[in-house]
């Protein structure tokens, strides 16, 4: 008999690894402003990372059995045999062309991933629905910080000149996730977003 996969595992790494980058950033005060802003870029990027992997595992754990810790069965539309299973039929099932890849970066883009193996009304699309923008924002800013062109400018833009009444050209991405004007800091807030979304997604 197969071992249902768990979504214990999900919670307690991430968890893990979350409290760990906190405290690299509670630690970067002692460097110049410059360095600040390039640390926080660079831990931004693995957050963004971080959180589109460890969605697609609890996705694709759920699709292949997993039940939400509260005990909530997964309203599948399709029960894999694994993990690696779940991700295949996401690519291929009632889709007229595979999808070459999947795509775990925000809200739309995951409901996506899982249309045609996750019932829309399962606990997992409220969840990711209700933490769009926030999943927006973390797909722009880590955009702009890997890409800096124009179009990544365009949604990066959008979101300083939400943040600050207008778009100011001096503020990179460093500035806006360490910036002072926002309590906590955005890169933070981010970093607790990704947190919550997390627990709420495995139901803990």
């Amino acid at each position: 008999r197969r071992e249902m996969p768990s979504l214990n595992v999900d919670i307690r790494d991430f968890t893990t690894w979350a409290q760990r980058l906190h405290a690299l950033l509670s630690g970067i005060s002692s460097l110049s402003a410059k360095h600040q802003k390039l640390v926080a870029e660079l831990a931004f990027l693995r957050l963004s990372s971080a959180l589109a992997e460890r969605v697609q595992l609890i996705a694709a754990k759920l699709v292949a059995g997993a039940q939400y810790l509260d005990g909530t069965p997964c309203k599948r539309l399709a029960v894999a045999r694994s993990s690696q299973h779940a991700r295949t039929l996401m690519r291929t099932l009632a889709r007229r062309r595979p999808l070459r890849f999947l795509h775990w970066s925000n809200a739309k883009m995951i409901l996506q991933s899982v249309e045609h193996t996750i019932d829309p009304s399962d606990p997992l699309c409220a969840v990711v629905r209700a933490y769009g923008t926030d999943l927006e924002d973390i797909r722009c800013i880590r955009n702009h910080i890997a890409h800096a062109n124009s179009r990544t400018r365009a949604h990066y833009k959008a979101i300083v000149s939400r943040f600050y009444g207008a778009y100011v050209p001096t503020v990179t991405p460093g500035t806006l996730l360490l910036s002072p004007r926002w309590n906590p800091q955005l890169i933070l807030h981010y970093l607790s977003a990704a947190q919550l979304l997390i627990r709420d997604l495995v139901r803990i």
